[in-house]
């Protein structure tokens, strides 16, 4: 075309034309975004018109690949028809420069074809009949009551330590909010009997231990960890330190314990709870019942006596219990609300429930391992009270001394000591341990002429408690003086002193099974003269009747007086950090004055006990008289227990571990919620044949939308 002028011209023409475009299309957060780009091309005739304008029509056809989430292409295919109209204005500038505006509309539809091919393959197992048995489970979780939808979740509960948990991930985020600290969970599962739904309750009352909220570019999530109330039971604490003891063996006062301080100023006193003839099973009562609320305990692990039990503030009661010896491998189920405590070792507790078939038709997959130990003894240690000594003797002794210096007076001196001996039966003629009971001390003068006078005496006699530790001592003093209450003053044998010094013990509250000196007092007696002619603070004047007759101030209006003159305490108290607080006092009762008064720290062992904790080793083996096969020996500690309990518990340990630690794990074929943890099996083989008794130790029980199983483990009883 040549336009000959620069004058605006317009052209009116027909075009007919294709064009063809390639997209692709990706999937953001679900929503579709597309890019396209491509060509198109139009032939058509043009008439010079004022004004320039043209209408085309067509056809064009396009293809995309659609692609979401990283799986495979997807190719979309179609046809659409339309219009589009244009006007378009030229300028000649050198060359022909047209502009040109419109609009354009067009219908069509897209078809999936997908190109790419599949292969499908089919694994087929043959189960029993009823493992294809249509079952329809859901979970139910309550928050606070309300309920909230899961997406999926796993319940775990093991017997061993009573945990169990359940991890969720809800459905709807924004339902986070409603699970608090402070709020109490219930999960149900529930599984349809073609009528209703059949709830059966997992965890109620739960508490939540934990959350974990998740942001991520495609989808947040929200999970959270909850545990149930029984599990929070046995997660007690007592809030004070608390001692159960037997006020038979050890006598215990509050005062005895340091308090602990708290930031506000208040003191928490050690809580003492006393139960005479205290056993191991009146202390699970006093425990699991009364303070863990159980409404009883049950048991196969043998009774015995039990001194004392400390329970810590911060420290559970399980895990306290725990520590005491006598049971291997200890188990604990809960059914209702009645705690099972029993040593696997020793069979199935009296009255638990008995054990039900369990055969292949239960499993989908079973697995059965056992861990086979060649051993010929136990080595056990345990420990003992023993007393320092067997049986006891006395011994006397006496020692006399003479001085002769004065050719006129000899003075004659004789102490005689009376000693406790103990002595252990191994070892009969040597003494472990001496203690004085009584010292007689006599002074004799004699004179040229005159004969000999007795002028002094003194008995010292000593009491101790059934340990060997002193309680009392007590030193009576005579001499010969002048009586001056009665006439004429004879010279008789007077009490001119007598000294009382006592020894108090009491249990160590930081050390059980130990004692410590907790008050040492002395009190010294004296005669007195009374001289009423001499006044001190308006009082007469007091002096030792020793010191009077020594100085020769005698005076016939004094009176004669027996009455104190000197006191000595000494009180000591254990603290917590191993230190002990010793606070003395010494007052002249005399002269109603405190002489010395001091308190100080002292760091040093102060326990003490007539009772040794003696560590003890013996050969444990399951037939005394059978013959050793190999050199394997186990080692294991019986701690506190009594041997007439521990010596049975090893030999069912050797029996056990010759025989093989049995295990079990299974994946149930039917959603069973009656085999749970705590519960017996009688597991059976291939052929129906026996393989024992198992104790289901945990359940698995997972879930989501579409999938639900149960998978548990145990292990072999006796």
């Amino acid at each position: 075309m040549i336009i000959e002028s620069a004058d605006k011209v317009m052209v009116r023409g027909r075009a007919v034309g294709t064009a063809t475009a390639e997209a692709v299309l990706t999937a953001y957060n679900g929503l579709i975004r597309a890019k396209a780009k491509g060509t198109s091309s139009a032939e058509g005739t043009l008439k010079h018109i004022k004004p320039l304008s043209g209408l085309a029509e067509g056809a064009s056809s396009g293809w995309a690949f659609l692609r979401l989430d990283g799986g495979p292409n997807h190719f979309l295919s179609g046809i659409a028809t339309g219009t589009s109209a244009a006007t378009a204005t030229i300028t000649r500038r050198i060359k022909p420069f047209a502009r040109s505006n419109g609009a354009s509309s067009a219908e069509g539809t897209l078809t999936y074809f997908a190109p790419e091919m599949a292969e499908l393959l089919l694994i087929v197992d043959v189960f029993p009949e009823h493992y294809g048995s249509s079952q329809r489970v859901r979970g139910r979780l309550l928050v606070d009551g309300e309920p909230v939808l899961l997406e999926t979740y796993q319940y775990t509960k093991r017997t061993n330590d009573l945990t169990a948990q359940l991890s969720a991930t809800i459905a709807d985020v924004n339902d986070r909010v409603k699970i608090t600290p402070t709020s109490y969970i219930s999960f149900d599962i529930g599984v349809w009997d073609n009528t209703d739904w059949v709830w059966v309750p997992l965890l109620d009352l739960g508490e939540v231990n934990s959350t974990n909220y998740v942001f991520s570019r495609e989808r947040d999530s929200f999970s959270f960890v909850g545990i149930p109330a029984q599990q929070a039971k046995l997660a007690q604490t007592p809030p004070e330190d608390l001692v159960i003891y037997d006020p038979l063996v050890e006598t215990l006062s509050t005062d005895d314990f340091e308090p602990i301080p708290d930031t506000g100023g208040n003191l928490h006193y050690t809580q003492l709870v006393p139960s005479a003839g205290l056993t191991l099973y009146r202390l699970m009562d006093l425990i699991f019942v009364n303070r863990c609320g159980f409404d009883s305990v049950e048991t196969n692990i043998p009774n015995w006596r039990i001194p004392r039990a400390d329970f810590r503030a911060g420290v559970s009661y399980m895990a306290t219990m725990g520590a005491i010896k006598g049971f291997h491998k200890p188990r604990f189920s809960v059914i209702g609300n009645v705690l099972w405590i029993w040593d696997s070792t020793a069979g199935v507790p009296a009255g638990f429930p008995s054990p039900r078939p369990f055969t292949l038709s239960d499993s989908a997959a079973r697995g059965i391992s056992a861990t086979i130990e060649h051993l010929d003894a136990v080595r056990l240690t345990y420990s003992t009270d023993r007393a320092n000594y067997n049986f006891i003797g006395f011994r006397t002794e006496t020692e006399t001394t003479e001085d002769d210096s004065n050719p006129n007076v000899r003075i004659t001196s004789t102490v005689t000591r009376t000693i406790k001996q103990y002595f252990r039966s191994e070892n009969p003629f040597t003494p472990v341990d001496e203690d004085i009971v009584s010292v007689e001390e006599q002074q004799f003068i004699q004179r040229s002429g005159l004969g000999t006078t007795l002028v002094y005496e003194a008995t010292e006699n000593y009491t101790y408690d059934a340990f060997g530790n002193p309680k009392k001592r007590i030193r009576v003093e005579n001499r010969r003086l002048p009586d001056i209450r009665i006439e004429e003053w004879p010279e008789v044998m007077l009490e001119t002193k007598r000294v009382t010094e006592t020894w108090t013990y009491k249990p160590n509250p930081f050390r059980p099974g130990t004692k410590y000196q907790s008050l040492h007092s002395v009190i010294e007696e004296a005669l007195l003269t009374v001289d009423h002619d001499r006044l001190r603070l308006g009082q007469p004047y007091r002096e030792g009747y020793t010191e009077t007759f020594q100085s020769a101030n005698i005076e016939p209006t004094m009176t004669l007086d027996f009455a104190p003159i000197r006191s000595f305490i000494e009180k000591v108290k254990p603290l917590r950090d191993g230190r002990c607080r010793i606070d003395r006092t010494e007052t002249d009762l005399l002269n109603n004055v405190v002489v010395n008064a001091d308190s100080q720290m002292s760091v040093g062992e102060i326990s003490m006990s007539g009772l040794v904790k003696e560590s003890k080793e013996i050969y444990v083996f399951d037939d005394d008289l059978g013959i050793r096969t190999t050199d394997k020996i186990l080692y294991y500690d019986g701690g506190n227990a009594p041997l007439n309990v521990l010596i049975p518990l090893c030999r069912r340990i050797l029996k056990q571990k010759r025989a093989g630690e049995s295990t079990f794990s299974d994946t149930l074929a039917v959603f069973d919620l009656s085999v749970e943890e705590g519960s017996m099996l009688n597991v059976r083989g291939r052929e129906n044949e026996d393989l024992g008794d198992y104790l289901v130790t945990a359940r698995t029980i997972t879930g989501n939308r579409n999938l639900h199983s149960i998978q548990i483990e145990a292990e072999k009883i006796g």
